[in-house]
């Protein structure tokens, strides 16, 4: 799943648990958890206060075409 699908399907799964990610900088913080290790590490080092913010950082690192969830969650784990 690439950065663009996983922020596509957190959207919609945000839906469903709104009290989760409600607050953005929590919505943040929920939307890194799920990305791989390594994106993970980069992407905390600046502390974005929005998911876009995040999403844009590993945009910029050049992932963003490349699987951006640990193989576990792509096989159907929840994000949450």
């Amino acid at each position: 799943m690439t950065v663009k699908q996983y922020d596509q399907e957190f959207n919609i799964l945000s839906l469903f648990a709104p009290e989760l990610v409600g607050i953005e900088d929590a919505r943040a913080e929920r939307f890194v958890r799920g990305l791989r290790k390594d994106l993970q590490d980069f992407v905390r080092v600046f502390k974005p206060a929005t998911q876009a913010v995040a999403v844009h950082l590993v945009v910029d690192l050049g992932a963003h075409e490349a699987d951006a969830l640990p193989r576990t969650l792509e096989n159907g784990a929840s994000l949450g």
